[in-house]
C-alpha cells in the first residue's frame, strides 16, 4: 500500500444479528402477545405486527416473544406490508457506551463517549462503581431513549 493514497473500501451494510436487508422497524415493545407484537416507532406512531410460530427472537438474553418486556429497545425484521405485516425477526440489541466518566451525582454518571457525544448511566446495579476519569465500557439496556442502565462494566487501565 503506497502511502498518501485513499484506499478503497467497501461499505458496511448492516446485518446487526441477522436483521438483514429486508424492512425494519426500530422502537420499544408496548406489548407482546397473542399473536401481535405492537412496537413504538422511533419518531412515530405505535405499529402492531402479527407473530407466529415462526417469528424468531434474538439478543440480550431473549429467546422467546413471552421474554420481551414493555419498553424494551427492539428493532424487527418485516415481511409484508400494512396489517399483513408479520414479524420475522425480533432483536434486542445490548446498549452500550465506551468513554471517559466525566461527573458522578449519587448512582447516575455522566459519559464523554469516544465518539464525543454525551452519555447519561445509571450505575446503580454495578458492584463496582466508576469514579471520575475513568475510562469504562458500559454495558446494559437503553432506560428511557436518554439513559443507558448500566448491568456490566469494563474499566481500562489508565495510562501513566
Amino acid at each position: 500500500m503506497a502511502l498518501g493514497r485513499p484506499v478503497a473500501r467497501r461499505p458496511r451494510r448492516a446485518r446487526a444479528a441477522g436483521v438483514g436487508d429486508g424492512p425494519v422497524v426500530a422502537g420499544t415493545v408496548v406489548s407482546a402477545g397473542n399473536g401481535t407484537l405492537v412496537v413504538a416507532v422511533d419518531g412515530g406512531t405505535q405499529r402492531s405486527l402479527r407473530t407466529d410460530g415462526d417469528t424468531r427472537v434474538l439478543g440480550d438474553g431473549n429467546s422467546a416473544l413471552g421474554d420481551l418486556q414493555t419498553g424494551e429497545r427492539v428493532v424487527v425484521r418485516i415481511d409484508g406490508t400494512g396489517d399483513a405485516a408479520r414479524a420475522v425477526l425480533v432483536w434486542t440489541p445490548q446498549a452500550h457506551v465506551t468513554g471517559t466518566v466525566t461527573a458522578l451525582s449519587g448512582a447516575s454518571a455522566t459519559v464523554v463517549a469516544l465518539d464525543g457525544l454525551t452519555v447519561t448511566a445509571d450505575v446503580s446495579a454495578l458492584s463496582q462503581r466508576p469514579t471520575a476519569g475513568d475510562v469504562v465500557v458500559l454495558t446494559g439496556v437503553a432506560a428511557d431513549g436518554t439513559t443507558l442502565r448500566a448491568d456490566g462494566i469494563r474499566i481500562l487501565p489508565r495510562a501513566s
